[in-house]
């Protein structure tokens, strides 16, 4: 019930205890924006040689400093 009860007071922004439409689309965006940056991040770490996409080469380097060992051809 606690965490309910910090979750509608976040997303609060009137502060009538309320959570309206409004203040749930806001929540949601921000939401949204943070979730995209986190997949933009992700991204970067297994995209390493600057083409913008994630290659075979790239995921088998990234896989090798997790502690995945396989080669490109498995891929």
């Amino acid at each position: 019930m606690e965490e309910a009860r910090e979750m509608v007071e976040s997303m609060d922004s009137d502060g009538d205890g309320l959570v309206g439409l409004e203040e749930f689309m806001g929540w949601m965006e921000r939401e949204d924006e943070e979730r995209k940056m986190e997949l933009r991040e992700a991204f970067g770490m297994y995209e390493m040689d600057g083409s913008g996409c994630i290659t075979p080469k790239s995921l088998k380097r990234m896989l090798s400093r997790l502690g995945e060992s396989r080669s490109v051809e498995e891929f």
